[in-house]
């Protein structure tokens, strides 16, 4: 059964009346008519089977079932830091971590960051909770990631938690350092992953990792692209700390 996150929407007594880009996917590109039923969850935890009573001028949709989706609260918060990138790259990394469970997503500015103006970033931020909703919705999961306006790489390593910062130039891989994260995470909960953009990171910002006490590390000999880098990364994180 079709499964949709809600928003624009409004929840009268045993109805949610759908509008906006929700209504469009349902009508067209579903092609949903009047008494199909899905399912709708929103970020509250609460899903729905909805049986769609209306099409016009928006959907009133009727609550056939309602309940909260009480899911297993992770030991630990992974944090993706991504430096920003070519637009169709980061917007692809999104969904995939938002699939593997990220809990907040704060993209960095980096020497070779792609450069966006505030009004641009702003103007995106609505479009990137609509594709980490996507991913949620695979997933699913009924919790959505946060996700941070874009900050100096230098702010976000002094923030609250373990940096690991991945560097293809380092001589250590993510193997080695499991034991030291673990034992790390005795005192901390919270893991900060860094992703650079499509040149990587300098050996400036590599240096400045260091003086922040962050993890540096590889994932190997090869090269990965951004995207591979990231699934890979957060992929073995949550499985080597029993969270997948």
């Amino acid at each position: 059964m079709r499964r949709i996150y809600l928003y624009n929407h409004r929840k009268i007594n045993n109805s949610i009346l759908i509008s906006g880009e929700p209504f469009h996917y349902l009508r067209n590109v579903l092609r949903l008519k009047e008494g199909s039923q899905f399912k709708g969850f929103d970020s509250t935890g609460t899903e729905y089977l909805l049986e769609i009573k209306k099409m016009q001028p928006m959907i009133e949709a009727r609550i056939l079932d309602e309940s909260q989706i009480y899911q297993h609260e992770p030991i630990i918060n992974i944090e993706f830091c991504p430096s920003l990138c070519k637009m169709k790259t980061f917007e692809h990394t999104l969904e995939k971590v938002a699939e593997l469970g990220v809990a907040k997503i704060k993209p960095v500015i980096t020497e070779r960051s792609f450069v966006l103006s505030s009004g641009q970033i702003s103007s995106k931020i609505p479009r990137w909770h609509k594709i980490v909703a996507e991913g949620t919705k695979i997933s699913g999961s009924t919790k959505l990631p946060d996700i941070c306006m874009p900050e100096r790489i230098e702010n976000v390593l002094n923030q609250q938690g373990i940096n690991i910062f991945f560097w293809e130039q380092s001589e250590k891989n993510l193997k080695e350092i499991i034991p030291m994260i673990k034992q790390r995470l005795l005192d901390n909960k919270t893991i900060k992953v860094f992703i650079g953009p499509e040149g990587g990171f300098t050996e400036e910002e590599a240096n400045l990792a260091e003086k922040t006490k962050s993890l540096i590390v590889g994932l190997g000999k090869r090269i990965l692209r951004v995207e591979t880098a990231t699934n890979a990364a957060i992929a073995i994180l949550s499985y080597e700390l029993n969270e997948a």
